[in-house]
This record gives structure tokens, C-alpha cells and sequence, in this order.
């Protein structure tokens, strides 16, 4: 299932520097493509509109049924975490940026400090199970509100 995977090494710049924001949002969008493309020769059509984030959830249910290997999903989180990134960009709730302190790709939600990481939620997904959904990840981000349910923790959503 889902033939093309964007691999966690491609994130890596070529220079050894960490990549501009700009690099990484086009590296991010190539991935959340080929994502988009793998599901489309599967039969599984997505576009960038933030109904998609529910089909996602039974995406990522349907791809855990192979049983794939631990290979395979570091490549599922870095393409399936740039399309869970790219619906938040487009639906206008913020820009990819490449954070310092965790090294990792994430998208600092506009209009405020914080910064959430579709690729750490798809991996917890992935590997932790469905409590991780990503409507609500999705939702919060989208929005910039936590649901009365959720626990506030100090630092990145």
C-alpha cells in the first residue's frame, strides 16, 4: 500500500545546516505529494480541503492492517505527517518552520508563538493507536483552542 514514502532522511539538508523555512516548506509539500499520489494509485483520492483529516484517520488504520515494518512507517509518519502539516498551512492556520530545539519540522500556528508537529502526531498514531486521532490535533491547530478536555501542557501543541 502506498507505493512512494517520503523517507526521514530526506529531511536532512545536503549542506549539514538546517534548512530555511522556505526550503522546508517546499521539501514538506513534495512529501505531503507524493503522499497524495501513493493513496491516489491505491483508490484513495485526497484533496487539501480539512474534511480529508477524518479519511486520514482510517488511512492510517487501513495501512497498520499490512502489518508494515518499522522501516516502513518512519517513511508513512514523514509523508503522512507532511499531508496532515500541508491541510493545517492551507486552511490557513500557519507556516512550516524548522524548530531549533527539537530539530524537527513543525508548523508555528499563525497568529501565535506556538508550534504543533504533524509528524510526531502521526507517528504516535502510527505506532500508539487511535487516541492519537488527528481531528482534534487538526481541529486545535486550525483553530488555536483546546477542547475543554484536553490538558494544558506549557511549550509546542
Amino acid at each position: 500500500m502506498f507505493r512512494k514514502r517520503g523517507r526521514a532522511d530526506d529531511l536532512q539538508p545536503t549542506n549539514g545546516d538546517r534548512p530555511s523555512d522556505v526550503e522546508l516548506a517546499q521539501q514538506m509539500c513534495r512529501f505531503a505529494e507524493i503522499f497524495r499520489e501513493g493513496s491516489a494509485a491505491e483508490g484513495h483520492h485526497l484533496d487539501f480541503e480539512g474534511a480529508n483529516v477524518d479519511r486520514l484517520d482510517a488511512l492510517a488504520d487501513l495501512f497498520l492492517r499490512g502489518d508494515p515494518s518499522l522501516d516502513l512507517v518512519r517513511s508513512m509518519t514523514v509523508s503522512m505527517g507532511a499531508y496532515l502539516g500541508e491541510l493545517i498551512v492551507r486552511q490557513g492556520a500557519g507556516r512550516w518552520v524548522f524548530e531549533p530545539r527539537s530539530g524537527e519540522p513543525g508548523i508555528r500556528l499563525s497568529g501565535s508563538t506556538l508550534t504543533c508537529f504533524p509528524l510526531n502526531k502521526v507517528g504516535k498514531r502510527l505506532t500508539v493507536g487511535p487516541e492519537h486521532n488527528f481531528r482534534q490535533f487538526y481541529d486545535t491547530a486550525v483553530t488555536g483552542t483546546l477542547p475543554p478536555e484536553a490538558r494544558r501542557v506549557a511549550g509546542p501543541v
